[in-house]
């Protein structure tokens, strides 16, 4: 029997997961796997937030052509340049071709300063760790001017068209402790502005409760429903005619679709419209869009990893002559909001598309709690992921499966019933 054959776009969260999830369940002689990325590594994205505080990024990078040797997966080094669903094959910027009998697009998403004027040349974006090293040099810069006695406001602004603005929210609270271990927090006003009805409205009443809390510990000024219009060097502006003074301005950009797809389904940002369950594009069954590469309205580590898992599940039923499981868009996230002295802890479960704009929200009916707790003992948990996930990548081993997830699962249900609400 001929070999099917998996090709995977992206080495990120969601591609790696699914290659290696697809490689625990069958083997070479039964499927063929190939990863084309044009970046030779996978970085652990959420851990590099901590860069201008503390550490560094050296234990979030994996290599990939050895991570995939191991596993017998393909890996080919080059960018996409067209796709032809057709013919079923991926054409490549150096002239080559590549024919699949199911594809995976995890190509991600991509900052787009500029749909927002002066965002690019104002706007202290942070979108990758060059950034965020530049970024910990403004700091030292502005603590100086603190302390010669010049007050510095830091505004941070969450826009429409990011999809997944908790970061944001995290550089406020991390740089709140980082002040105040120096002794000069005194000296600076936090602001976090949001177009956001409610703080972190995609993750319900339980999150903004916390994060107000937070926020009034720590006396973080905040503002929802402002949608940021423009920037100049000195001042942000929103759309009621309202602006802000700012010494250091944190905006991470609106996001679109790292790489289009002429004639697939997407959306008016070029991700790609997925059946809910499956991640298939619509109208495409072998065709697969799993993280940020689709539709679903968060774009989230932790989600990308859970899409693999529906992907893989998907395609091993293909394989096995088995019906595919597309009942539900729902589906439950974790994140922790690390203050460097401590963290918050959401289990959140989540609906697709019963809000009117089609965003997710908490579902009424999950078999999963809605849970959020804060504690210092949730800090190791973000830590623990953050070597957990790139070893088991530089293994050629998925996230989700073996031993060590069946001891983190158990741990982690020891640990909301014991310390969230």
């Amino acid at each position: 029997m001929r070999s099917t054959h998996v090709v995977v776009l992206g080495g990120g969260f969601a591609g790696l997961e699914t290659a290696f999830l697809l490689r625990s369940r069958f083997g070479e002689d039964r499927l063929r796997l190939t990863v084309v990325s044009d970046r030779g590594e996978f970085l652990f994205k959420p851990n590099t937030i901590y860069l201008p505080f503390e550490g560094d990024d050296g234990h979030l990078r994996v290599p990939l052509e050895p991570a995939l040797r191991r596993r017998g997966i393909g890996y080919v080094p080059a960018e996409v340049s067209t796709l032809d669903p057709g013919r079923r094959t991926v054409g490549l910027a150096d002239g080559g071709t590549i024919t699949y009998d199911y594809l995976v697009v995890a190509t991600g998403a991509r900052a787009n300063p500029g749909e927002i004027p002066g965002l690019g040349e104002h706007g202290r974006q942070l979108c990758d760790p060059a950034r965020l090293g530049s970024f910990a040099e403004e700091l030292l810069w502005m603590v100086q001017y603190a302390r010669h006695g010049h007050r510095q406001h830091v505004v941070c602004v969450v826009p429409p068209g990011l999809h997944y603005p908790t970061a944001t929210y995290e550089l406020a609270l991390m740089l709140d402790t980082w002040l105040r271990r120096g002794d000069i927090r005194h000296q600076v006003e936090i602001r976090l502005v949001t177009h956001e009805e409610t703080l972190l409205r995609d993750f319900g009443p339980k999150v903004h409760d916390a994060v107000t809390a937070r926020f009034a510990e720590r006396e973080i000024e905040s503002d929802t429903g402002l949608t940021v219009t423009s920037t100049t060097g000195t001042k942000v502006k929103f759309g009621d005619h309202n602006a802000r003074r700012y010494d250091l301005l944190i905006c991470l950009p609106p996001q679109v679709a790292a790489v289009t797809y002429p004639g697939l389904p997407a959306d008016d940002r070029g991700f790609l419209r997925c059946e809910p369950g499956t991640r298939a594009v619509r109208g495409y069954p072998e065709i697969f869009a799993p993280g940020d590469a689709g539709d679903f309205p968060i774009k989230q580590a932790f989600i990308a990893l859970r899409h693999a898992e529906a992907v893989a599940d998907a395609i091993g039923a293909d394989l096995t002559g088995r019906p595919r499981d597309d009942a539900t868009g729902g589906i439950t996230t974790m994140f922790l909001l690390d203050m460097l002295d401590q963290a918050l802890f959401a289990q959140v479960p989540l609906a697709v598309g019963q809000a009117p704009d089609g965003r997710t929200i908490v579902s009424p009916s999950a078999r999963t709690p809605y849970r959020v707790g804060t504690g210092r003992w949730w800090r190791l948990g973000k830590h623990s992921v953050g070597r957990s996930v790139p070893a088991a990548f530089a293994s050629g081993h998925p996230f989700h499966a073996g031993a060590w997830w069946d001891a983190a699962q158990r741990h982690l249900r020891a640990g909301t019933d014991a310390l969230t609400r």
